[in-house]
C-alpha cells in the first residue's frame, strides 16, 4: 500500500510534471517510473540535517556525497562552498544517476565531480537492491523493503576514487 500511496501523492504535489524549486536550486525530483522521497516533494525533507549541512559549509571545502541520490545535498554542498570548493558526488543506480547530472547542469556547477559508483570497503562489484519505494531507498544492504529488481555496480573506496582525483 506505501508505494502506491507514495506515487499517487507524488502525482499530485506541484512538481511531479517537471523541475520544482528547493532553496534555489532547479531540481528534478525523480528518474522517470520512479519517484521521490515525499519529504523532498513538500520541501521539508530533512530539516534538521539540511540546516546544519548549511551553517557547517564553507567556500573552499571540499565535500564527498555518497549515495548523492538525484543531488539535493550535492547541489547545497556546490553552491556552499562556491568555485572555490568541490563536491564528489557518488550515485550507482542509473536512472539517479542520470537525474543527477541533469540538475548538476540544470543549476550550472562546473565545481561537482558526479561518479556511477558506489563506495565501499573494497573495489570490484556489489548488488544495488531496487526499492519499489521511493527513488532514495535503494541500497547495497538488502533490509527487506519492497523490491522492483537489483542491478550489480561497481565500487571503490574513498581511498582509491580520490587517490585517483590526485590527492
Amino acid at each position: 500500500v506505501g508505494p502506491s500511496v507514495g506515487r499517487i501523492l507524488y502525482k499530485l504535489s506541484p512538481g511531479s510534471d517537471g523541475p520544482t524549486q528547493l532553496h534555489g536550486h532547479t531540481m528534478y525530483l525523480a528518474p522517470p517510473g520512479s519517484y521521490p522521497p515525499l519529504d523532498m516533494t513538500m520541501d521539508r525533507y530533512e530539516p534538521s540535517t539540511t540546516q546544519l549541512f548549511q551553517e557547517t559549509l564553507k567556500s573552499g571545502m571540499v565535500v564527498v556525497d555518497i549515495g548523492a541520490h538525484v543531488g539535493y545535498y550535492t547541489l547545497l554542498a556546490a553552491k556552499h562552498v562556491g568555485s572555490a570548493g568541490k563536491v564528489y558526488a557518488f550515485e550507482p543506480e542509473p536512472g539517479n544517476h542520470s537525474i543527477l547530472l541533469k540538475n548538476i547542469e540544470t543549476n550550472g556547477y562546473d565545481n561537482v565531480v558526479a561518479t556511477q559508483i558506489a563506495v565501499s570497503d573494497r573495489k570490484g562489484n556489489l548488488t544495488l537492491y531496487i526499492t519499489a519505494l521511493d527513488s532514495g531507498r535503494h541500497s547495497v544492504f538488502h533490509h527487506g523493503l519492497p523490491e522492483r529488481g537489483s542491478a550489480t555496480v561497481e565500487t571503490t573506496t574513498l581511498d582509491a576514487f580520490l587517490e585517483s582525483e590526485g590527492w
